[in-house]
């Protein structure tokens, strides 16, 4: 019995290894052997490096190309840059001159200062075909740690809105020809009515229309702009252990130190709050502590009172010996 148990387990033991490797070896062959890798691929910013200059997009994708693909067709182009740099009003100068060569104008601009940092956030419209060579040459405005970019094709709605006009148009005409034409003051009221109705519908679709050329002829950027102490992927990521001690501690120094500036400056700029603040707790402190001291002496007499104190032992008086009783005296016969 004991060599069959131990037959069996033997058995069961290389069965659960052979199915154990060649699970294994399936999996590293897909790995392996899978076209295109992982599909969950994400752009490491911090390792990014910039698209070389002599790189260029395929002609059918570049705003403003004639390729007969995109003749006609009603493009809108949009992006979104993330920018940090270390001189914040460098970067600022380089983005306005940027934009100004280009014939762009700012949209909107928003600029914040946080600690001693300052963060902006611009909306920046430049003509269509100079939308690729802005975006080439954003980097010049600091390091580039995030890019996104949008095509939005309006063509069907575009000339949809170019015939209901026309259209709109024509049914307008004919209402003024018959206009003339009316003699009848309710025939006049109606088509009053009916004209003002269509003119509306023809300043409502042409602002729609405006909307759309303006989108078309410049394209629309929005640039984030942080300032930073330390641009991303400056420094190599340590290897060994050491590396990643001493990186830690340098880290660590450094943000304690960003921490304590920062908390100086808030100090500064609220010193008048948190004096106020200080106080109150301060008198809210002494006065729990005057009202501890208060009911303790309060009842400190009470308490005397009530204790007893203690009786001195009363000496009682000796008592006198037993006298031995006397023999008694036996009868005589």
């Amino acid at each position: 019995m004991k060599r069959q148990r131990i037959w069996l387990i033997g058995l069961l033991i290389l069965i659960m290894s052979f199915v154990g490797c060649s699970s294994g070896s399936k999996n590293s062959t897909r790995e392996d052997y899978a076209p295109g890798g992982n599909y969950n691929h994400k752009v490491d910013y911090d390792n990014y490096e910039a698209m070389p200059a002599d790189m260029e997009m395929p002609s059918d994708s570049k705003p403003g190309s004639e390729s007969p693909l995109l003749q006609g067709a009603k493009i809108i182009y949009s992006a979104r840059i993330g920018v940090e740099t270390t001189d914040f009003a460098a970067s600022m100068q380089a983005v306005e001159s940027l934009v100004k060569e280009l014939g762009g104008y700012f949209e909107n601009s928003n600029t914040q200062k946080s600690g001693a940092y300052s963060h902006a956030t611009m909306v920046i419209r430049v003509p269509a075909e100079q939308y690729q060579t802005f975006m080439d040459r954003s980097g010049e405005v600091g390091q580039v740690y995030s890019s996104s970019q949008g095509i939005t094709d309006v063509t069907e709605s575009y000339y949809d809105l170019e015939n209901r006009i026309e259209t709109a148009k024509i049914k307008l005409k004919r209402l003024q020809d018959l206009m003339k034409e009316a003699t009848e003051i309710i025939d006049l009221i109606e088509l009053e009515n009916a004209i003002s109705d269509v003119e509306y519908q023809i300043d409502y679709l042409t602002g729609n229309l405006k909307s759309y050329d303006s989108k078309i002829s410049y394209s629309t950027i929005t640039m984030e702009l942080n300032e930073v102490s330390i641009l991303r992927g400056v420094e190599k990521p340590p290897v060994t252990f050491g590396e990643r001690i001493s990186q830690a501690w340098k880290d660590g120094c450094e943000n304690a130190v960003e921490g304590l500036q920062d908390f100086s400056v808030g100090l500064a700029e609220h010193w008048l709050r948190w004096t106020l603040i200080l106080a109150a707790i301060i008198i809210f402190i002494a006065v729990i502590v005057r009202a501890a001291r208060g009911g303790s002496r309060r009842s400190r007499p009470a308490r005397q009172q009530n204790q007893v104190k203690p009786q001195a032992p009363v000496d009682k008086p000796a008592e006198a010996p037993a006298q031995e009783a006397a023999p008694k005296e036996e009868p005589k016969a």
